[in-house]
């Protein structure tokens, strides 16, 4: 199960994942999607600390945030990957797509 909160710092808005980020079991992401349509957020930051597993519909989900993002002049960012977790994205070279903390 994913549980899923948020909280802003400074012009930031930060989404912290726990448990396990999977098809079917998706958040809530009207919360990120009304975050990048506020003018006081310039940046989103994902905490992925908590994250025990995330499986390519996961990733899919991340990657479509950050297109979201882009076309609003957007940045999101991801932190706190580890383990399996940190692996995937390595394996998604997702360095390339979103700035890692």
């Amino acid at each position: 199960m994913l549980e899923f909160s948020s909280h802003k710092d400074g012009d930031a808005q930060v989404f912290s994942l726990r448990g396990r980020l999977e098809f079917g079991d998706c958040p809530d992401t009207g919360q990120v999607l009304d975050a990048l349509d506020s003018p006081t957020i310039k940046q989103i930051i994902i905490d992925l600390a908590d994250l025990e597993f995330i499986d390519s519909a996961g990733v899919g989900l991340l990657i479509g945030f950050n297109k979201s993002a882009q076309e609003k002049g957007k940045t999101i960012a991801l932190r706190g990957a580890s383990g399996s977790v940190r692996e995937l994205v390595e394996l998604f070279q997702l360095d390339t797509v979103f700035e890692i903390h």
